[in-house]
């Protein structure tokens, strides 16, 4: 393969947008991120201000494309996150914060909808946030021109074209024809103009635009290809997880456990969703969770004010510091258990409804501890997928690949390999959604005949982790303990609901 050109893989992320190019071997060649804030006007909501999205890029793209600057640039796959709401008007401009993939606040439009069109779907998905800006923001509904996803929008600011990615859990589009459901807009109000063009995992969504050209220093004229649904599905891809038996654990502040199994395998009680991948084309069933990275995150806002002061002093990341405390904890935390349920929760339970819970604190119980137990709580989350995983029928992978934020962290990869009992195996490039952006690309552009042939060529791995047996029936243990807390809470956390919606 010629190494003259690149492709550019983005991933519009909840906390940042990263940036990576890559030779046509998968080789990374530059990289870059830019953070932005998320706001939480009420309990509930999560939003975040598109124009952040779009500085974002500008800032990584000009950094990483002055480290190529002799290559020539073949294309640019966009992932990210979703479902994200971003209304704009006639010129692109959005009319209100974007509404967060996270965001609960939709809990009458979920009820109205299964009134209306006879379909339950969690409060966090699309359909209800665009209900919820018509039922409790008409001025701004009124003015809307079209409802775009996160995606979308980076779409039109590349390109001209408004657009929304293909997706299964999109009531309003028939993910198939990429026809809008115009019978089941109708009964709910939404004028389907106002749904844009919506496009499948690789399709040319157009080419850059002299003035995008100007403001990211991407050639104008450089391909646009849609990365998919969720940033997730993307880095599946990213992984190399095409074929049957193989597993994979993907991670941000969000994070999913997937395997590819047999096609139709389902599991008849909701809790983890099987269905064909619209990145692959393989059937694959997955567990997601809501705040994995997002726990920790969240601990080190509130509890690491003096880890963090060390970090800026010595310029040691805020990780390593973290590292080093929960190893000086022995497994189980001294018997404190974590609900990381921090923003609802998807798999299980795909509810608003769940909290975060420390469970089992004492006097002699420090922040150390509780650090662990968020660690071990994210673990606990996974091996409750693991074993849902096993009662359908999906036998206990070999390995389970990992990626994201979390497969920086040794020590987090070793509490989960230790609680699940897998070897983890770790990829080279740790970022898989811009990888899998950057093998999407290459398929599209016909450098590569298939997308395993693109994988085989473009993945490789760097070392694999393996459990400790001496820890797992401890784990056991404490899982058992996990598994049980939020059904006897359940009752409450629904009344917290109630009293704070």
């Amino acid at each position: 393969m010629s190494e003259e050109g690149v492709l550019i893989g983005l991933d519009i992320g909840t906390t940042s947008t990263k940036c990576g190019v890559f030779d046509t071997n998968g080789k990374l060649l530059a990289f870059s991120s830019a953070s932005y804030s998320i706001s939480y006007p009420s309990p509930g909501w999560a939003e975040q201000d598109p124009n952040s999205w779009w500085d974002a890029v500008k800032k990584v793209l000009n950094e990483c494309i002055s480290r190529v600057e002799n290559r020539k640039v073949l294309g640019i796959t966009v992932s990210g996150q979703a479902p994200t709401l971003v209304v704009v008007d006639k010129k692109g401009k959005p009319l209100r914060p974007a509404i967060l993939w996270m965001d609960n606040r939709s809990v009458d439009e979920v009820k109205e909808i299964e009134s209306k069109v006879g379909e339950r779907v969690p409060v966090t998905f699309f359909p209800p946030k665009i209900l919820w800006v018509k039922n409790k923001e008409p001025e701004v509904f009124k003015r809307a021109y079209k409802m775009l996803g996160c995606k979308g929008y980076i779409y039109y600011k590349f390109t001209g074209e408004m657009g929304i990615d293909v997706s299964y859990e999109n009531l309003f589009l028939d993910p198939e024809k990429k026809e809008w459901r115009l019978d089941i807009l109708e009964k709910l109000g939404i004028p389907d103009e106002l749904m844009p063009k919506a496009f499948k995992s690789g399709e040319l969504v157009g080419h850059v635009t002299k003035k995008a050209a100007n403001e990211t220093k991407i050639p104008e004229g450089t391909p646009v290809f849609a990365g998919g649904p969720y940033d997730m599905d993307v880095g599946e891809v990213g992984l190399g997880l095409i074929e049957e038996g193989t597993a994979g654990l993907i991670t941000g502040t969000s994070a999913v456990l997937l395997f590819v199994t047999k096609p139709n395998t389902i599991d008849l009680q909701g809790r983890i969703v099987g269905k064909p991948s619209l990145t692959t084309g393989k059937w694959k069933v997955e567990g997601i969770m809501s705040t994995a990275g997002g726990a920790l995150e969240w601990y080190i806002k509130n509890f690491a004010d003096v880890e963090q002061k060390i970090s800026r002093i010595t310029g040691l990341s805020i990780y390593t510091l973290l590292e080093k405390e929960i190893v000086s904890i022995s497994p189980g935390a001294d018997g404190l258990v974590f609900l990381p349920h921090l923003s609802g929760e998807r798999a299980p339970y795909w509810s608003n409804v769940p909290r975060g819970v420390f469970l089992g604190l004492t006097l002699r119980h420090t922040k150390q501890h509780m650090l662990r137990a968020v660690y071990e709580g994210v673990a606990y989350h996974f091996r409750l997928f693991l074993e849902i995983a096993k009662e359908i029928g999906i036998p206990t992978p070999k390995e389970i690949r990992a990626s994201g934020g979390m497969a920086n962290s040794n020590a987090w990869l070793q509490i989960i390999s230790d609680v699940l009992g897998v070897p983890i195996k770790v990829p080279s490039v740790l970022m898989s959604e811009l990888l899998g952006d950057a093998i999407i690309a290459a398929v599209s552009l016909k450098i590569y005949p298939s997308l395993k042939k693109a994988c085989d060529s473009m993945i490789t791995f760097k070392k694999t982790i393996s459990p400790d047996t001496s820890k797992y029936q401890l784990y056991n243990e404490m899982f058992n303990i996990y598994k049980s807390i939020f059904p006897k809470l359940k009752s409450e956390f629904e009344k917290i609901s109630e009293l704070f919606h």
